[in-house]
């Protein structure tokens, strides 16, 4: 996506000038911050120094996980605005961080309302499936100089914005720090392990919060349309009538009503 690319290249180019003016004293930890942002599984130096460690993969969880998300792109720079293209809804009082390319300085702003860029129009939130372009006014930015915004703002220039977590991912995010850490020589394998039981006490609740929308077995589990292998529906006395009509359809045509319906009326 432009997000990976835009902040994975930004972070490389930021990492290797600072290695050619300093590599004695050059460390990857600021470009890591940077790369947290993105969506990710966990950093870990893998193959790096040999065989993998039991903190080079996460196998309590393993979905990508950042607290910090695409809110889209700047696609013009005008006299004393920037339009930008939504990628991901906005609320009001979303943080929202402008990453130019170029500089190591970047801008935050907490948005309360939203100009839509066609019609001026003033909105509340602004939902991403519209293909939305918004307005963002120089004067929000009243810290900010203004030549600044425009030499280092530049179209294409990647927007995110501060996403919000379930439980089981903010615990996700503290392990795969600590085992980030651990790797680095800085970690605590105490801490590790507490966070991996809490991360393992949080799915588990999430787990409990989860149920079908249908019962899976019983008389209530079955959708009463004759669904191929249902032992229910093709057994239970109370799909009777049900069947009768669906023997006297076409092949592989099913029911319109369910059968606990036809068996009512």
């Amino acid at each position: 996506s432009p997000y990976y690319a835009g902040l994975v290249a930004r972070a490389y180019r930021m990492a290797i000038d600072d290695w050619y003016k300093d590599p004695e004293n050059w460390s990857a930890e600021e470009y890591m911050k940077e790369l947290a942002t993105i969506p990710n599984r966990g950093y870990t130096l893998a193959f790096h120094d040999g065989r993998l460690t039991n903190y080079a993969h996460g196998y309590d969880s393993n979905t990508n996980v950042s607290d910090w998300e695409y809110a889209g792109q700047i696609v013009e720079v005008e006299d004393d605005a920037f339009v930008m293209s939504v990628k991901n809804r906005m609320l009001p009082g979303d943080v929202i961080e402008i990453v130019p390319p170029r500089s190591r300085q970047t801008i935050f702003i907490r948005m309360y309302e939203f100009i839509d860029a066609k019609t001026g129009k003033v909105g509340e939130a602004v939902h991403a499936n519209t293909q939305p372009f918004i307005r963002l006014p120089f004067s929000l930015f009243e810290q900010e100089d203004p030549e600044f915004l425009k030499r280092e703002v530049l179209p294409m220039t990647i927007v995110r914005k501060e996403k919000a977590l379930s439980e089981d991912e903010w615990q996700r995010l503290k392990l795969d720090q600590e085992g980030h850490k651990i790797e680095m020589g800085n970690g605590n394998e105490e801490r590790y392990d507490a966070k991996r039981d809490a991360l393992q006490t949080a799915l588990d609740d999430r787990q409990k919060e989860r149920s079908f929308r249908t019962p899976r077995v019983g008389t209530k589990g079955c959708c009463g349309r004759g669904c191929n292998g249902c032992l229910i529906f093709w057994h239970d006395e109370s799909y009777a009538k049900a069947r009768e009509i669906l023997a006297k359809r076409k092949q592989g045509e099913m029911l319109e009503k369910d059968g606990k319906t036809i068996a009512a009326e």
